[in-house]
């Protein structure tokens, strides 16, 4: 099943690129207006794949790739069981997976313009294994102690149900390693500033098993450092 899921998602690559809010009337115009390419393969939705899979709908997004170049105001979406990031052409409503390589993030907004996600890539060991791969990782927060989500979407065997399965990373002293959120584990990871963060939680009542307090403790804990230096 595994396989024939992989073949059907991978057809012919194509390319292309725009600048925001730019309006191609012709082909003459698009062309002038291409800044940077996307390299991507086309993409056809499984029947019957429940929308689980992905992290959001479509949604304006600028695309960080290698380069240092930005592909700005693009339709895109980031899909949870293949770890990619997918793109919507307005032009010739084509959807396909840009290639990986090329990117090194992406921003996804709302319809006000608000940021509404921040994507990195970054490369981390593979679970059970001691290969490394590049994944898109969410920012939940950055700083002295900064916080990563994959959120990676797992088919549940013989059920054909998705299942949201999410991987948080902390990155703290330049050590990378996959966290779970509970309270003792964050303190046995603050080495000498364990005592620090321990009464950050107490005084917030901080219960950071759960995400969004998880993010509001590392957010006090990254302000108070900041505060701290001169």
């Amino acid at each position: 099943m595994a396989t024939c899921f992989l073949i059907c998602i991978l057809g012919t690559p194509y390319t292309s690129g725009q600048e925001r809010n730019c309006a191609c009337s012709d082909s003459a115009s698009f062309a002038a207006a291409v800044k940077e390419k996307l390299v991507a393969h086309a993409f056809w939705f499984p029947y019957g794949m429940d929308t689980m899979q992905y992290f959001s709908y479509w949604m304006p997004g600028d695309i960080l790739l290698e380069s240092g170049k930005v592909v700005r105001n693009e339709s895109i979406r980031y899909h949870g069981i293949m770890d990619a990031l997918l793109w919507f052409r307005s032009s010739d409503h084509q959807t396909a997976v840009i290639e990986k390589e090329q990117v090194a993030g992406f921003n996804l907004y709302k319809k006000d313009g608000s940021l509404y996600a921040r994507f990195r890539k970054m490369r981390l060991r593979k679970e059970l294994s001691s290969d490394s791969a590049d994944f898109f990782l969410q920012v939940l927060t950055e700083g002295p102690v900064s916080l990563y989500k994959l959120n990676r979407v797992e088919l549940v065997r013989n059920t054909g149900r998705m299942e949201k399965s999410p991987r948080y990373y902390l990155l703290y002293k330049d050590e990378m390693s996959l966290f779970r959120p509970a309270r003792r584990n964050l303190l046995d990871r603050m080495g000498e500033e364990k005592e620090q963060m321990r009464l950050l939680l107490r005084r917030n009542h901080l219960w950071v098993s759960q995400e969004e307090k998880l993010i509001r403790a590392l957010n006090l804990f990254n302000s108070a450092v900041a505060k701290s230096q001169p």
